[in-house]
């Protein structure tokens, strides 16, 4: 009769016991974003060796209050277990990616991104973010530019207060479509009405909606409705449609 190591047996029972219900218990994991869809993502869970195992959809982003990173696909970032919202975890993450099955509901997690820092990951985030608290005001810091955006409206499919500094200029238009822009050919201001004004080297141009134009210059002062009458006004001179000339 062969013999059964008593202790042995008991040992093993107590570690594959131990062993599963540490598997069942939630666990952070380190992920990689491969899509921003609002303010959730679609992350791949990663192990060494930038190996992968498994998706999670749809999963809600761990945002400070008042500042934030942009999140892009790529980022990296971490799995954090939650009860809110939670039906049931993702599967058992030891299984092989091929037998994982894609949680499309992203229940039990949130992600955390991580900011970049000088660790063994590489983040590439181009932008600072600041926030208001209500989130509808907003103030972008990049290389390229600054941007000042308002959601005045409150509405996501209403146009936004933006204000644009970059090495184009400064561009600033309302919700109202109201635009100023000022750059080095000069200071242009069209309001809602498509009625311009243009300031520049060669002086200043005025349009109105329905193309009458008066354009101010060093050589005086023209006048030009949209049927194409032009009045002239030099500085010793009145001419009218290049046909009449009062002399002053």
């Amino acid at each position: 009769m062969q013999s059964v190591n008593t202790y042995s047996s008991i040992n093993k029972y107590l570690q594959r016991v131990v062993n599963e219900a540490i598997n069942l218990l939630p666990k952070s994991l380190p992920c990689r974003v491969l899509e921003v869809n609002g303010n959730k993502v679609r992350v791949e869970r990663l192990l060494k060796n930038n190996n992968i195992i498994g998706f999670v959809d749809n999963v809600p982003i761990v945002r400070a209050i008042y500042y934030s990173y942009p999140i892009k696909a790529g980022d990296l970032g971490v799995l954090i277990p939650s009860d809110y919202p939670v039906v049931n975890y993702v599967d058992n993450n030891l299984l092989q990616a091929k037998e994982m099955r894609t949680n499309s509901d992203g229940m039990g997690y949130m992600f955390f991104p991580l900011a970049p820092t000088q660790t063994d990951f590489l983040q590439n985030n181009e932008a600072f973010e600041i926030y208001s608290l209500d989130g509808l005001t907003s103030i972008i810091i990049d290389n390229d530019k600054i941007q000042i955006k308002d959601n005045a409206s409150g509405d996501d499919e209403g146009d936004n207060n933006n204000i644009l500094i970059d090495k184009n200029g400064i561009n600033i238009l309302d919700t109202n479509k109201n635009n100023i822009v000022m750059n080095s050919d000069g200071i242009s201001v069209t309001d809602v009405n498509e009625n311009n004004i243009i300031f520049n080297s060669d002086g200043i141009n005025i349009t109105d909606k329905n193309d009458n134009k008066i354009t101010l210059s060093s050589s005086g002062v023209t006048v030009e409705d949209k049927n194409r009458n032009v009045i002239e006004m030099g500085t010793t001179s009145v001419k009218i449609n290049n046909n009449l000339e009062v002399l002053q």
